[in-house]
């Protein structure tokens, strides 16, 4: 399922307030796409994961919410990672 098409959903709910946390994110133009390759010690098992593009989701939002909070996530599952959090306000 494409990520935008859940996103648009819980726009059209029109919630006044739309909180994003420990989110990945990119610098890059487009979102990438992988695999999750879940240790096996845990259990086995592969899932899709998406690297947001962080100024194309931000323009998702822009249309109907305003942003007015973001921080980088307190767990970065890695050094190289980039997870953030973003709180949105309803545009009235």
């Amino acid at each position: 399922m494409d990520p935008y098409s859940v996103l648009k959903k819980v726009i059209n709910i029109k919630p006044n307030f739309i909180a994003i946390d420990r989110t990945p994110f990119t610098e890059k133009k487009e979102d990438l796409f992988g695999i999750q390759i879940v240790n096996k010690k845990i259990y086995p098992a592969r899932l899709p994961i998406i690297t947001f593009s962080l100024n194309k989701f931000i323009n998702f939002f822009k249309k109907e919410y305003i942003l007015i909070e973001r921080w980088v996530a307190e767990e970065q599952p890695e050094l190289s990672d980039n997870y953030k959090g973003f709180l949105f306000k309803k545009k009235y």
